[in-house]
């Protein structure tokens, strides 16, 4: 019985890891390829695999990982279409068709609870702002805002660097 655990466990990984290294290799490659041209190799990529969905491969790069299709050019990112080439939002730009015409967000309507609340003198005005703690404009912006007074700053954390 002990022979067979023995043997059975390096058995086990390699049934479990052969299927992603079988789609490694000139796939891989590929993909490489693919996202240095459409990006015009502004994109370090550190790893690729295939994912269960065919067509679908997984892109590390420094500390994210999102998908891109076979010709690279297409990624998901944090749940958004991105046409790398173009460098264009395709999530945001439908959602901006979807959204009705010149119709503002009321400011009531934001999740004020989700945002990190800071009241300046007697706060009688509002203000919503949206940044990435690892920005330096957004850090900038920051000090900025420190100088103003009766103002009352919703911020929200939106992590785009990282």
């Amino acid at each position: 019985m002990r022979i067979v655990s023995h043997h059975f466990r390096p058995a086990a990984v390699l049934a479990i890891l052969l299927p992603w290294a079988a789609h490694a290799g000139p796939a891989e490659d590929a993909i490489r390829a693919a996202i240095a041209e459409q990006t015009g190799g502004a994109v370090g990529v550190d790893a690729v695999h295939a994912t269960p969905a065919a067509g679908i491969f997984e892109v590390v790069s420094g500390h994210q990982v999102f998908h891109v299709d076979a010709s690279g050019r297409y990624a998901l990112i944090d749940g958004r279409m991105v046409d790398m080439r173009e460098r264009r939002d395709l999530t945001a730009a439908r959602l901006e068709a979807l959204r009705p015409a010149g119709a503002p967000i009321a400011f009531d309507a934001l999740p004020l609870e989700l945002a990190i609340k800071t009241v300046r003198g007697n706060g009688s005005r509002r203000l919503a702002v949206f940044e990435d703690p690892s920005c330096p404009m957004c850090q900038r912006q920051q000090a900025a805002l420190a100088r103003l007074d009766d103002v009352t700053l919703y911020t929200f954390t939106y992590p785009v660097i990282a």
